[in-house]
């Protein structure tokens, strides 16, 4: 039988391990979060160690016989030595003057018939040459009809029609030109914001008009500007666009 002061110790202890129990509770339902992201950061520190280590055993045979059987070149004052891993033999590479004498050789061997391989890839580098340049023309042919679409797509119908009057053989100072613009801007109010160098900067970064050189203010159409002129009369598009 327990007496008095057993008794009391007894649920001193019972009462004490409850509260303890209790307080680990609540700090690991306050703390479960923090205490599962630690746990994920040291698993994802082991987990590539843990693979590593999981292919070597897997694979250990294999390794072991790649390393046993590869060859270790060690470079030396007097030339490269290289050092079989499993049998322990060692042997030198050849020397300069052997490795010479081996090529020398070597091209005596492909002479009688280098003649004959060399004429074979003379013509496989004509033909190639010859179809490199078909190629490179149908590329270049392609990206300036590209080009022409997409000058098309954006471009003005006055700036069509001032194109058509610097194709003509005789530059255009460009006072004719501010004035055709200006009698073609009464005529659509949307330009009324829109300046004469604005109008026609489109024109001159495509590359389709002009300023002749060492002249006062003269403009032509370049010959892209009359390929283009000559495109839309092919396509036969129409040339009385907006603006």
């Amino acid at each position: 039988m327990l007496n008095g002061h057993m008794k009391e110790t007894l649920l001193t202890v019972i009462v004490a391990v409850f509260l303890l129990t209790m307080a680990v509770y609540r700090w690991f339902d306050r703390n479960i979060i923090l205490l599962a992201d630690w746990l994920l950061r040291y698993l994802d520190v082991l987990v590539w160690p843990a693979v590593v280590l999981a292919v070597a055993m897997m694979f250990k045979s294999k390794i072991a016989d790649l390393i046993g059987n590869s060859d270790w070149i060690f470079r030396l004052p007097w030339g490269e030595a290289t050092a079989r891993q499993r049998t322990g033999q060692q042997r030198t590479t050849p020397t300069t003057a052997d490795t010479k004498e081996f090529k020398n050789e070597l091209e005596e061997l492909t002479k009688p018939i280098q003649k004959e391989y060399e004429e074979k890839y003379a013509q496989l580098i004509q033909v190639a040459g010859g179809r490199i340049n078909e190629l490179l023309n149908k590329i270049s042919q392609q990206d300036i009809l590209l080009q022409f679409e997409r000058v098309y797509n954006v471009i003005f119908g006055g700036q069509i029609d001032t194109l058509r009057i610097l194709s003509h053989e005789v530059p255009q100072p460009w006072f004719l030109i501010e004035d055709n613009y200006a009698r073609h801007k009464q005529k659509n109010p949307a330009l009324r914001t829109w300046d004469v160098s604005r109008y026609y900067s489109f024109m001159i970064t495509s590359g389709l008009m002009e300023q002749v050189p060492n002249s006062d203010n003269y403009w032509r159409a370049t010959e892209k500007g009359k390929a283009f002129l000559e495109y839309l009369r092919i396509m036969n598009y129409p040339t009385n666009k907006p603006l």
